[in-house]
């Protein structure tokens, strides 16, 4: 009998196999479902597209065989998360959409599968300060085709100034140096009565008069700002 194998089910970047009519040096012609392939008369023959195909081996008169294949070609899935993300703790979380729809879904966190985390789109539920690598198993039917997708959700802290407190110092006696805290942020902006003080942008600033004296550290969702009363008693 004419074997030409089982079903075949490739993913759209496989390479499509030579299907082998077996039973060299015997007349053949391949066919698919419209009808009979023209010049296709040997024993191989290589599709380029899905769909149903077979072949006619003719060894005489009443010696013939013939056998089909279905060969199916899966898209695979492309990626769609985007970009890395780099946000402010406070703001509100990204949704991740993988895109490819009408496949099957499946979220994972840092490596940890999310339970119930089968939709398209995803939403994490509270994201701490930190580093989460979320990553999404796209099937779009093909066991063999499934997309792995990733990408990194950081989630810096919010500053806070909690090192300012109101003061009162006698007149005369050397001020206080104020201090923002949060070593290492990104900006420092000091105010006086509400005004920028030119060129005060560092952690520290050393006052010479007395006020209402504010900082802001870091820039967006993520600043954060404490002031105090510095009073001078005669």
């Amino acid at each position: 009998p004419v074997n030409l194998g089982s079903d075949l089910s490739l993913c759209d970047f496989d390479t499509i196999p030579t299907l082998d009519a077996g039973y060299s040096g015997l007349n053949y012609q391949w066919f698919n479902l419209n009808g009979p392939l023209s010049n296709d008369t040997t024993q191989f023959y290589t599709p380029t597209a899905a769909g149903t195909y077979g072949v006619v081996i003719n060894n005489g008169p009443n010696c013939s065989g013939t056998d089909t294949i279905a060969l199916s070609i899966t898209p695979s899935p492309t990626a769609q998360l985007g970009a890395d993300i780099v946000q402010c703790e406070v703001e509100p979380l990204p949704t991740f959409n993988a895109g490819n729809s009408g496949a099957t879904y499946q979220w994972y966190v840092n490596g940890t599968i999310i339970p119930g985390a089968t939709s398209q789109t995803y939403t994490p539920a509270s994201a701490p300060a930190g580093v989460y690598s979320y990553t999404v198993e796209v099937n779009n039917g093909n066991t063999n085709c499934i997309g792995v997708f990733n990408v990194v959700l950081t989630t810096e802290p919010k500053f806070t100034v909690s090192t300012l407190s109101d003061q009162i110092i006698c007149d005369g006696t050397a001020l206080p140096l104020l201090d923002a805290g949060n070593p290492g942020a990104p900006s420092y902006e000091w105010f006086l009565n509400g005004n920028a003080i030119p060129g005060a942008n560092s952690q520290t600033y050393q006052p010479n008069i007395g006020g209402t004296y504010s900082v802001v550290v870091g820039t967006g969702a993520c600043a954060g700002q404490g002031s105090m009363v510095l009073s001078l008693s005669p």
